[in-house]
């Protein structure tokens, strides 16, 4: 039986004080957070006209479409999206056995 603390490679595996330290940041920023700071650079001086154009589509859109897209649009920037959580309840408030609801359903069927 081996001992599973000591690697078969002595050059191989988890080392202490090996790698990045928990928290570090990378010294290079990734691509993603450069096209982020260069969109910034754009839209923040625009930011002011944008919504003023998002809620004259609200108000004045062609379309309703565009309308309501426009309204919901203000409102998540307003309000903060809401989470795309679905939480089931009974019918007094308390929590529902999914399995069981599960099994119910396909006795149904």
């Amino acid at each position: 039986m081996t001992d599973q603390s000591t690697p078969k490679n002595p050059n191989g595996g988890a080392r202490p004080g090996a790698g990045r330290p928990k928290g570090a940041r990378n010294k290079r920023p990734t691509l993603a957070a450069q096209y982020e700071a260069r969109l910034h650079a754009l839209v923040d001086p625009e930011f002011d006209a944008t919504v003023r154009e998002l809620v004259r589509i609200a108000l004045n859109g062609a379309k309703e479409s565009d309308r309501l897209k426009a309204i919901q649009m203000l409102h998540d920037r307003m309000m903060g999206k809401t989470p795309d959580v679905l939480e089931v309840v009974g019918g007094g408030g308390d929590e529902i056995d999914s399995e069981a609801l599960v099994k119910a359903w396909l006795q149904d069927e």
